[in-house]
């Protein structure tokens, strides 16, 4: 049986993917509004630790970094995020002029 580790609301569409870190002890959550959460998961009292918002297109997949430090992000219009974690910055890289193919995964 499941049970519920976050519910959550977002304003437009709901939440489109979730990652845990590889040692389960953060989610990161990104939604159709453009944001991206991480939260401590419980139970019985998850903590929201950190919301990003610098996306102005809906948020298609995410992904941590093997150090678990790092959190890319991408989007629907091409962009994607490098987050640093701890320190709440992050770094924009724009879409490849390359293909012309279509790719959202982080």
């Amino acid at each position: 049986m499941f049970q519920d580790v976050i519910r959550t609301r977002t304003k437009a569409g709901g939440i489109s993917r979730v990652r845990f870190t590889g040692d389960g002890q953060l989610l990161a959550s990104v939604s159709k509004d453009c944001s991206v959460r991480i939260w401590v998961p419980s139970l019985f009292n998850p903590l929201l630790l950190a919301k990003f918002t610098a996306h102005e297109a809906w948020i298609r997949d995410v992904a941590w970094s093997p150090d678990q430090k790092s959190l890319f992000t991408g989007a629907a219009d091409g962009m994607v995020f490098a987050w640093e974690v701890p320190s709440k910055y992050h770094a924009q890289f724009q879409k490849s002029r390359g293909s012309g193919g279509k790719r959202y995964k982080a």
